[in-house]
C-alpha cells in the first residue's frame, strides 16, 4: 500500500489484520517493514484499497513534498497553494518560499515543514529534508 509517492505505510495495517483476525506474526510484519519481500495474506472477503498519488500532503499540521517520482508534473506551485488552502493558509504571496521548499525535494528526500511555519514566514528556517 504505497498512499503517497515515495514511501510505504503500514500504519493501517495492524488494524486490517486484528479487525479480519489474520494469522500474521509481528515478526512478519517488522519483516514486510524493512525488507523488499512480499507479504502474502489471503483474506476472505476483497480489501477495497484506495491510491493516490500525492506528491503534496498536509498530515497532523505538517506540509509533506515529495518527490514526483512518476514524472506527472505534480510538483507546481499552483499544487502546493491549493494543499496549502486546504487547511487555510493564504499563500498568495508566499511564491518564492514555495519555489525554494519545492526545490529542496529530491528523489531520494522529502521536504517537511510546520504549517505553522509557514504562516508565520519561517518555513524555510524551519523545515528540513529527510531520506525517504
Amino acid at each position: 500500500m504505497r498512499p503517497h509517492a515515495a514511501r510505504r505505510s503500514f500504519r493501517p495495517l495492524g488494524k486490517i489484520i486484528a479487525a479480519r483476525s489474520l494469522k500474521v506474526s509481528k515478526q512478519q510484519i517488522e519483516q514486510a517493514k524493512t525488507s523488499k519481500d512480499r507479504l502474502v495474506v489471503k483474506l476472505d472477503a476483497p480489501l477495497l484499497v484506495d491510491i493516490s498519488y500525492d506528491t503534496q500532503v498536509v498530515e497532523g499540521g505538517v506540509l509533506h513534498l515529495y518527490p514526483d517520482v512518476y514524472n506527472q508534473k505534480t510538483n507546481t506551485l499552483e499544487n502546493v497553494r491549493s494543499e496549502l488552502q486546504d487547511v487555510h493558509v493564504d499563500a498568495t504571496n508566499l511564491d518564492d518560499n514555495l519555489r525554494q521548499m519545492l526545490a529542496r525535494v529530491t528523489m531520494s528526500e522529502e521536504f517537511a515543514v510546520n504549517v505553522a511555519d509557514i504562516k508565520t514566514g519561517r518555513a524555510l528556517q524551519t523545515g528540513g529534508k529527510t531520506n525517504l
